[in-house]
């Protein structure tokens, strides 16, 4: 892990993996992220019942902010974002039409925040803390049969790990697409290895769901050994490379 931000775009066949949390912010780190907010994410942020949530919320978005503003060479409270045609964030082409291969994607879980950023490549990431429990009902209603089956097939102290892994993986994927509900989470299914790292996450394609198999790449991991982090990037000619920072 290092915790350098990088003032250049990602080089072609890297990603760059953000993590931070909100204790990790401090007092004066949450101010410093309220102040980069937009008004209208201001008030979004004040709309929370919670402090915990709001916090949440100001810390995610300005580290989406600081990161590709370090990325883009740019203010942090300069840019501009809108929403594609299934609602996946994206920079605004007609305020920032130099910036249209940097790709990006965010996730919030808990107290935990991740951004993913690269270059031209389609990019989705997810986190979860596991300590907040597995709704391990959820994968009987909406993992493929095999995950299921896999899932089920180990200890039940095991389960919890492994529902994570999934579900992460999933959701990874689904943010990766861009295309949000309108992908079911039974139409792909993952496959994993026994041994963490053995060999290369797998996933395939229901007939209902239009992909290439071999144009994926997934990588899952644990943050400070709690955390679980899974990251997908669609690249057809090349492997990418992650590389962490913890800020």
């Amino acid at each position: 892990m290092t915790s350098a931000l990088p003032r250049s775009f990602p080089a072609l066949g890297t990603v760059q993996v953000y993590l931070s949390t909100v204790a990790d912010r401090g007092l004066e780190g949450l101010r410093s992220d309220f102040g980069l907010l937009r008004p209208s994410e201001q008030q979004i942020a004040q709309r929370f019942v919670f402090d915990k949530d709001r916090n949440l919320y100001a810390v995610a978005h300005a580290l989406l902010r600081r990161v590709l503003a370090r990325h883009a060479a740019c203010e942090p409270d300069t840019l501009v974002f809108e929403q594609g045609s299934h609602g996946k964030p994206e920079l605004s082409r007609a305020h920032h039409p130099a910036l249209t291969q940097l790709r990006f994607n965010l996730s919030h879980s808990h107290d935990v925040v991740a951004c993913a950023v690269t270059t031209s490549f389609d990019v989705g990431i997810d986190v979860e803390d596991p300590q907040r429990g597995a709704p391990l009902d959820v994968a009987d209603r909406f993992f493929s049969p095999s995950e299921v089956r896999d899932l089920r097939s180990l200890p039940i102290d095991s389960q919890p790990s492994r529902f994570f892994e999934y579900w992460t993986l999933k959701e990874s994927y689904i943010k990766a697409r861009g295309l949000g509900l309108a992908l079911p989470l039974d139409g792909f299914s993952f496959a994993l290895s026994a041994i963490p790292s053995a060999q290369p996450i797998r996933i395939a394609f229901a007939a209902s769901i239009a992909d290439i198999p071999s144009d994926w790449h997934f990588q899952t991991w644990l943050h400070r050994q709690r955390y679980r982090v899974s990251v997908a990037v669609r690249s057809a000619d090349r492997t990418p490379q992650l590389v962490c920072h913890d800020v």
